[in-house]
C-alpha cells in the first residue's frame, strides 16, 4: 500500500467522520459555539471599543496644553498657537481661559468651572454646536452671556433667558444671561460654563492671557507624538490617555476580558476534540490493526487521525462562523432607547470585522489539529497483532484492565453501595484517559467560573469599598420646591426607627471657596456633627492627621480633603477663609481628610452649628445621610422611608448611577458567560459519553440479558458522571483559585482606579461542585437514555 499525497488517509478521516453521524453533529456543535461566541464577544467588545474612540475622538481634545511649571497663565498665546498649529498631524486648536466661579440664580448656588473660549475654536474641538438642546452656541461671542450644560441648568433651575450671578473670592462679580443648554453625555453637562474670552478675563481682571490650549488631531494615536512636540516649545501638555485613564483601561480591561474568554472557550472546545478523538481510537483499534496488517504506514495512522480532527475543527470553524453571523445580526436587530458617552444608542453597539471569521475558523481548525495530536500518536504506535484482537491497551503490554491495589479498594467500596454503583466505579477506574479527558474538561469548566466570579467579585468589592461604603446609603433631601429641611431632628429620629438602618447623620451642605493667603479653591462644605457622621461614614478611617471627634469641641475648626489642603498650600494648624457669597468664616485646620475619591480636592468638613452661620437659614440641614446595614437593600428602604417622611428620598445607585450600572452589568455578563460555559461543557461531556456507551454496547447488552433492567442501566451511567462531579468541582476550584490570583496579580487595572484583586468565599467552592453536578447530571441524561433504550441482542450481537 502505497497512498499518495494523502488521500488515502483524507479518504479514511472522511469516512470516520461521516460513520458517526452523532459524535460528528456534536463534535462540530462544541466547536461552533466556540467560534461563534467568540464572534459575537468579539464583535461586542469591538463596537464598545468604537464606542470608547468615539467619545475621545468627537467629545474630548486629544491634547492639553498649559503653562509652563510655576507659571499660571500663557501670554503672547497667538505665537503658541501658530507653532503648535504647525505641528504635523494637528488639525484644529482652542485657546481658553477657564476659572472657578460660583453660580446664583434665585438663592441655588452652584460651584462651576466658567469656560471663556472662541466658539467657533471651541466647536472644532467638543462640537458643542451639535450638542445644543436649546440656544445658540455662538451667541456667547457677544455680550455677557454664557451657555451651560444641561445637567448644571437641572440643579439650578435654569432656562434659556433667565440671568445669573457669576461670583468667586478675588473675582468680579458679573451677571449673566443664559443664552443656550447643552448635552454632551459627558461631565461637561454638570461643571462648564461657556463664555467670550472677554467675559472670562473682565471676570478675573486679567490682559490678553489664556491658561489652556486644547487641540484636536487627525489620528487620536498620535496624540503622544504631538504632546512630546508641544513640550519640546516649553510648555506642560499631556495627551487624551493621560487626561482620561478611566477610558484608556476601560479598553484595555475590555480587550483582555474578551480575549481570556475566547481563549477558555476555545480550550473547553479543544477538550471536546481530543476527548472525541481519543475514544474513536479506541473503537476503531481493530480496523487499525487491520490497515497494519494490509501494509499501512504508522505515519498513515498518524495523518488519518490529524487529519479527522482537522476536519472536525473546520465544520465546526464554518458552522461556527454562520452561526456567529446570525447572533450578530439578531442582536444588532434588538431596539431600544438609551445614552452612551453621550451618543444616542438605538441599538447594541456592534462592530462586524471580516477579517475575524477566517481567523476564528484558522483557529479552530489549529486548536483541532493540536487535540487530534495525542491520540493521533497513540493510534500510530498500535501493535497490529494485538489490535485485531480488538485490545484495548496495546502498545502499553496490557491485555485488558487491571487494576491496581487502590482502583480496587475503591471498586469493592462502590459495590458494597449497590450494583448500580459499582458497576459506575468499575468503568470509571478502567477508562483511565476517557476519565482523565472528563475530568479536565469539568475541571476547566468550574475553574474558568471560579476565575471570573472571583476577580469580578474581587473588583465590584473594591469599588463597593471605595465608593459605596464611603458615601450615605441613602439621602433623604427636601421636599420639592424646598431648599431646607427644618424639624430634622424629629425626621432623623423617625429614619433610626426603620429597619436595618444603622445610623442617621443630619447634614448642611453647600458650595462656596477656601481662600489662604493667594490662593482659591472651589469647595463643597459639609457641616455634621461628628458623633453621627463618624458611624455613616466611617470618616476616622479616612484621616490622616487629627481626630475627627475634635469638631465637637471647636466652634471655628474645619478637615480638609487632602487635595484641597495642597491646592491652598496649607498645613494643620493653619486658618483660612470659607466664603459663601457675602458671608464669611474664619476656620483653622484641625485635620486632613483622603477619602481615596475626586470628593478630596473640594471636600470642607466643619461643625453643622457653624454651617448654619454661615448659611444663615437658621436651624436647618440640606440632607439627611443613611447608613444601611445592608446597602443591596437601599432601594427597597428608599421607597418605604419616602412614604412615611414625605421628604425626597433617593438610593446610593441614583447618585452613583455608573457603580450601580457596573455592579448590574457584570451580575448580567457573568450570567452570559456562565451560560456559555454550561453549553459548551455539556457537549464535551456529552460527547465523551456517548462514546463510552457505544464501546460499551455489548457489555450493556450482556446485562439487560443477565436481568439488569433499564432503569439500572439508566443510572449506572448518571452515576458515573455523577462520580466525576465530586473531583471534577475540586480540581477547578484550584485551578481556578491559582488562575485568579495570577491574573489579579498581573492583569490590567479594573474599573475606573480600582485595581484587579480575587476574592473567594468558602461558599464559592460548594457551589461550584454544585455546579459540576449539574453539569455532569445534564451532559449524561441523553447517552443514559440512550444505552437504557438499546436492544439486548442487537446490542450482544
Amino acid at each position: 500500500m502505497s497512498p499518495k499525497n494523502g488521500s488515502f488517509e483524507l479518504f479514511i478521516a472522511i469516512r470516520h467522520v461521516l460513520s458517526r453521524r452523532r459524535q460528528t453533529l456534536l463534535s462540530v456543535t462544541a466547536v461552533a459555539l466556540a467560534v461563534s461566541i467568540s464572534l459575537i464577544f468579539t464583535s461586542l467588545g469591538n463596537g464598545t471599543q468604537e464606542l470608547l474612540v468615539g467619545i475621545v475622538e468627537d467629545k474630548l481634545p486629544h491634547v492639553r496644553i498649559s503653562p509652563a511649571e510655576g507659571d499660571k497663565q500663557i501670554h503672547l498665546y497667538r505665537g503658541l498657537l501658530d507653532r503648535v498649529t504647525a505641528i504635523e498631524g494637528v488639525r484644529s486648536a482652542s485657546a481658553s481661559l477657564s476659572t472657578e466661579a460660583t453660580i446664583s440664580f434665585k438663592g441655588k448656588r452652584k460651584n462651576a468651572l466658567l469656560r471663556g473660549v472662541d466658539p467657533a475654536e471651541e466647536d472644532a474641538i467638543y462640537k458643542i454646536s451639535g450638542s445644543m438642546v436649546s440656544g445658540d452656541f455662538y451667541e456667547i461671542q457677544d455680550g455677557k452671556k454664557v451657555v451651560i450644560g444641561t445637567r448644571l441648568a437641572e440643579r439650578l433651575g435654569l432656562k434659556v433667558g433667565d440671568r445669573i450671578d457669576a461670583s468667586f473670592p478675588r473675582a468680579r462679580g458679573t451677571d449673566l444671561r443664559v443664552v443656550g443648554i447643552f448635552d454632551t453625555g459627558t461631565p461637561l453637562d454638570e461643571t462648564v460654563a461657556y463664555v467670550s474670552l472677554r467675559t472670562a478675563r473682565e471676570f478675573l481682571d486679567e490682559g490678553d492671557v489664556i491658561n489652556s490650549v486644547e487641540l484636536r488631531l487627525f489620528d487620536i494615536n498620535e496624540a503622544e507624538r504631538v504632546a512630546a512636540a508641544a513640550r519640546a516649545l516649553g510648555y506642560n501638555a499631556a495627551p487624551w490617555q493621560e487626561n482620561n485613564p478611566e477610558i484608556v483601561r476601560s479598553i484595555n480591561v475590555g480587550g483582555f476580558w474578551r480575549s481570556l474568554s475566547i481563549f477558555f472557550v476555545m480550550i473547553i472546545a479543544a477538550f471536546g476534540i481530543a476527548a472525541i478523538m481519543n475514544m474513536l481510537v479506541l473503537e476503531k483499534v481493530r480496523e487499525m490493526g487491520m490497515l497494519l496488517a494490509l501494509g499501512a504506514d504508522r505515519s498513515h495512522l498518524l495523518r488519518i487521525f490529524i487529519f479527522e480532527a482537522g476536519v472536525l475543527g473546520l465544520l465546526g470553524g464554518l458552522f461556527g462562523s454562520v452561526l456567529g453571523l446570525a447572533g450578530i445580526l439578531a442582536l444588532g436587530s434588538f431596539r431600544f432607547e438609551t445614552i452612551a458617552g453621550g451618543q444616542e444608542l438605538s441599538s447594541i453597539p456592534l462592530v462586524i470585522d471580516p477579517i475575524n471569521f477566517p481567523v476564528y475558523v484558522l483557529l479552530a481548525v489549529v486548536l483541532s489539529l493540536l487535540a487530534g495530536a495525542y491520540p493521533a500518536y497513540r493510534a500510530s504506535k498500535l501493535d497490529p497483532v494485538e489490535a485485531l484482537k480488538g485490545a484495548e491497551g496495546v502498545g502499553t503490554g496490557r491485555k485488558g484492565w487491571r487494576p491496581t491495589f487502590i482502583e480496587e479498594i475503591l471498586a469493592c467500596r462502590c459495590i458494597s453501595l449497590g450494583f448500580e454503583t459499582g458497576v459506575a466505579a468499575r468503568h470509571i477506574i478502567s477508562n483511565r484517559r476517557g476519565t482523565a479527558f472528563t475530568l479536565i474538561s469539568v475541571g476547566v469548566a468550574v475553574g474558568v467560573i471560579i476565575m471570573s466570579f472571583g476577580l469580578t467579585e474581587g473588583v465590584r468589592t473594591e469599588i463597593v469599598a471605595g465608593t459605596i461604603e464611603k458615601n450615605p446609603h441613602l439621602l433623604i433631601e427636601p421636599k420639592e420646591g424646598e431648599e431646607y429641611i427644618h424639624l430634622y431632628r424629629t425626621a432623623a429620629a423617625r429614619i433610626s426607627d426603620h429597619p436595618g438602618v444603622v445610623a442617621v447623620s443630619p447634614r448642611l451642605v453647600g458650595q462656596g471657596a477656601a481662600r489662604y493667603r493667594d490662593n482659591v479653591e472651589g469647595v463643597e462644605f459639609i457641616g455634621v456633627d461628628p458623633g453621627a457622621e463618624e458611624p455613616l461614614l466611617n470618616v476616622q478611617a479616612s484621616i490622616l492627621v487629627g481626630e475627627f471627634s475634635d469638631l465637637r469641641y471647636g466652634r471655628s475648626s474645619a478637615f480638609l480633603g487632602v487635595k484641597l489642603a495642597e491646592a491652598l498650600d496649607i498645613r494643620p494648624g493653619e486658618s483660612f477663609d470659607l466664603v459663601l457669597k457675602d458671608r464669611t468664616v474664619r476656620l483653622k485646620v484641625a485635620g486632613l481628610v483622603e477619602k481615596g475619591t475626586v470628593k478630596d480636592s473640594t471636600l470642607v468638613y466643619l461643625p453643622l452649628r457653624t454651617a448654619q452661620d454661615l448659611v444663615g437659614e437658621g436651624d436647618v440641614v440640606s440632607e439627611i445621610g443613611v447608613r444601611l446595614s445592608n446597602f443591596e437593600d437601599a432601594p427597597g428602604a428608599a421607597e418605604d422611608l419616602s412614604l412615611v417622611l414625605n421628604l425626597e428620598t433617593s438610593s446610593w445607585e441614583e447618585y452613583s448611577r455608573e457603580i450601580a450600572r457596573f455592579v448590574a452589568t457584570q451580575s448580567r455578563i457573568n450570567i452570559i458567560f456562565y451560560s456559555m460555559i454550561l453549553a459548551i461543557s455539556a457537549f464535551v461531556i456529552a460527547n465523551t459519553t456517548i462514546m463510552i456507551v457505544s464501546r460499551r454496547t455489548r457489555e450493556i447488552g450482556i446485562m439487560m440479558a443477565m436481568g439488569a433492567q433499564r432503569w439500572s442501566i439508566l443510572r449506572i451511567f448518571l452515576l458515573e458522571n455523577l462520580l466525576l462531579a465530586l473531583p471534577g468541582g475540586v480540581l477547578g476550584s484550584a485551578v481556578g483559585l491559582a488562575a485568579g490570583r495570577l491574573i489579579a496579580a498581573f492583569g490590567p487595572a479594573g474599573f475606573g482606579d480600582v485595581p484587579l484583586t480575587f476574592t473567594l468565599s468558602p461558599a464559592l467552592v460548594v457551589y461550584s461542585i454544585l455546579f459540576a453536578l449539574c453539569l455532569n447530571f445534564l451532559a449524561g441524561l441523553y447517552p443514559a437514555f440512550r444505552a437504557s433504550k438499546l436492544d439486548p441482542v442487537e446490542a450482544i450481537a
